[in-house]
């Protein structure tokens, strides 16, 4: 990837490598060392990692490329107008125990966290990454930044496991964009994502957008948000999840500006929700009933995190982000 490079939506992406600013690496084992703990999430007693606290006005910038990763970093953005601009672009990348802390200030629509796998048989992972921070905007919808993009011409495989997103005015995990079809001005490459206990809280637009077929979620929370599951086009398989208190729907299907989005469908297996929709422009409400599949076992019945079971614990080393153990009531 060239230093900056145009992703799907036309925006210039940068992809400079990192700029560490007030670094410093040390061993945690004190009360402070539960420094993601706002969302219930922990961090080992002995555990390495290094922070990274961004000056006001400055950006950490990472990419990632070819089987490159980035691992066991908490980033500070507390600073007045400190950013993150984090990036993977090539073939068997991982990110794994990243924390991002903070208040992010700007109110335009951004995507600060990017993946994209070019080959169709390779693959990525992000595991164990807590995207906590709030944003400046106090809209609902738009008018801030993504928590994770998927590039249209991702076309390999990425798994997304134990990832918790909170307050992004855009979609929290957006990955439609491979699926866009043929009539869209940048068409997708077909990738896939697989989502796994994950959890989404209160994202702009949608709390998790896929578009793919082969593109799935797993035993993940979504709680509100404009949409909490929006399948764009093409097959979202969605298992053991719960989608709760949404604004539009907790369930959307489609899109009214593309006619390949009359064929979205989502096959919902063991899962809780309360509401559906067809999303845009024409198309009619009952639409949504034609294209979804589900054997549902309920509404779901709290706003708490209702995982069935929490992310694997991982070696005493890393920075280990947990969610609390399900109690659906």
């Amino acid at each position: 990837m060239s230093e900056e490079q145009t992703d799907s939506s036309g925006k210039q992406a940068n992809a400079k490598d990192n700029i560490s600013l007030c670094r410093r690496s040390y061993l945690k084992a004190t009360a402070g060392g539960a420094a993601l703990i706002a969302t219930g999430s922990m961090v080992s007693a002995e555990t390495q990692y290094d922070i990274i606290n961004v000056s006001s006005g400055e950006t950490y910038r990472k990419h990632l490329g070819d089987e490159e990763s980035l691992e066991n970093v908490l980033i500070d953005i507390s600073a007045q107008g400190a950013e993150y601009d984090i990036s993977a672009s090539g073939n068997d990348w991982s990110i794994r125990n990243v924390g991002i802390r903070g208040h992010w200030d700007r109110t335009t629509n951004t995507d600060p966290f990017r993946l994209r796998v070019p080959d169709d048989d390779k693959t990525g992972v992000v595991e164990n990454v807590h995207l906590g921070i709030t944003t400046e905007s106090d809209r609902s919808y738009g008018g801030g930044p993504s928590g994770m993009f998927v590039w249209r011409d991702h076309a390999g495989h990425i798994d997304i496991r134990g990832c918790y997103l909170n307050d992004y005015q855009d979609n929290g995990i957006y990955a439609s964009a491979p699926g866009n079809p043929n009539s869209h001005p940048f068409p997708g490459s077909g990738g896939t994502v697989r989502i796994e206990d994950c959890y989404a809280h209160e994202c702009g637009t949608s709390n998790f957008r896929l578009g793919t077929d082969g593109s799935s979620i797993h035993n993940s929370v979504s709680v509100g948000g404009w949409r909490g599951i929006w399948a764009f086009i093409e097959e979202t398989d969605i298992y053991d999840s719960d989608i709760l208190n949404s604004e539009s729907g907790d369930i959307a299907l489609g899109d009214g500006n593309y006619v390949e989005s009359d064929t979205a469908e989502v096959a919902l297996n063991n899962s809780r929700w309360g509401t559906e929709v067809a999303h845009g422009g024409q198309r009619p409400t009952t639409y949504t009933q034609h294209r979804l599949t589900h054997r549902k076992i309920g509404f779901p019945r709290t706003a708490l995190v209702v995982l069935k079971r929490p992310p694997p614990a991982r070696a005493s080393r890393n920075l280990i982000l947990t969610f609390p153990k399900a109690t659906s009531r």
